[in-house]
């Protein structure tokens, strides 16, 4: 008697545990999504200037980088925004500089001509930022994309569907902008009901990567041919393994050649230059405060510009690989 009931029992159990799983396929967890409001600075902005924007200013291209940047504006609030900073801005700059040009009158034409290039300065950083965050989320992107495609490819390999696929990558932190563009997709499709087909066009075309964009066309196209998820995802991870091979000994190769680099001009040229300037100075005597002025220059200028310049450099070529 107590058998059978056992027996009944783990059939329930299991029963209930199969129309779990199927009721999680059937009804998968909603996507949150956190829109962040407009602040009173934005919404005045855009009374003050956004019809001006609107009537004068082309904004298809920055809605695009806009997109490509993730930054959840439109064109005409970026630029109204941008133009309300600039005008106060330049009315606190503008007095300061007059303020400045009273006390110390032999400045007047270099504040002026600061102020005016810090004008200029501000107006193509507003122009070029989204560009450069979407420059920046591209080349993240690409970093772990090799890295991701293995676990997009063993999630289909066990028949997810592609938009349980962009849901699971999306809460994956660890793959970062690729991420964010996964959850995009998600978002079309869960949130807003949108057919998966038209979600990764749209993610494709949205998209500051390259690579991205021809893997989500490359989607598409299967889907709609009929073709075979599993071995395109397959084919793509290996071919995104290969290339990350074949970048990780370029990159090495390039890390050897700026060590070096770095050992000549940041470590060797200096030295030899102050050294050649101590040897001129004790050959021509009174020369000895200008070679202190340019000593100094070399040690407090000109090594440190060097340093930075190469750290630069080497972090940019570090960062295009992610592993």
């Amino acid at each position: 008697m107590h058998k059978s009931q056992d027996i009944q029992i783990k059939k329930e159990n299991k029963s209930n545990g199969f129309l779990s799983n199927l009721n999680k396929k059937l009804n998968p967890k909603p996507v949150k999504v956190v829109i962040p409001a407009p602040t009173i600075f934005d919404v005045f902005s855009v009374k003050v200037f956004g019809h001006l924007v609107e009537k004068y200013v082309q904004t298809e291209k920055m809605d695009e980088s806009l997109r490509k940047a993730k930054m959840p504006i439109d064109a005409i609030e970026y630029y109204s925004r941008g133009i309300m900073i600039a005008v106060i801005f330049m009315v606190v700059s503008f007095v300061a500089v007059n303020i400045f040009s009273l006390k110390f009158p032999s400045y007047t034409y270099l504040s002026f001509a600061f102020w005016f290039l810090a004008v200029i300065v501000y107006f193509a950083v507003m122009a070029g930022y989204p560009n450069s965050i979407a420059g920046t989320r591209r080349k993240k992107i690409d970093a772990v994309l090799p890295l991701a495609m293995g676990y997009i490819a063993t999630m289909a390999s066990a028949d997810m569907p592609v938009e349980n696929i962009m849901y699971e990558l999306s809460n994956s932190t660890e793959y970062g902008e690729l991420a964010r563009e996964a959850k995009s997709i998600a978002v079309s499709t869960r949130l807003f009901g949108e057919d998966i087909i038209n979600a990764v066009k749209d993610g494709a075309a949205n998209s500051p990567s390259q690579r991205l964009s021809e893997f989500f066309q490359g989607i598409i196209t299967t889907l709609t041919s009929g073709g075979d998820l599993k071995s395109y995802f397959k084919d793509k991870a290996i071919q995104y393994q290969t290339e990350l091979s074949t970048l990780i000994k370029r990159n090495t190769e390039s890390l050897s050649v700026l060590a070096e680099s770095y050992i000549i001009v940041g470590i060797m040229f200096p030295l030899i230059l102050m050294v050649i300037i101590g040897t001129v100075t004790s050959v021509i005597p009174g020369e000895g405060s200008l070679t202190d002025t340019v000593l100094y220059l070399i040690v407090f200028l000109i090594i440190p510009i060097i340093a930075v310049m190469f750290a630069l450099i080497l972090s940019s070529t570090i960062g295009e690989v992610d592993v």
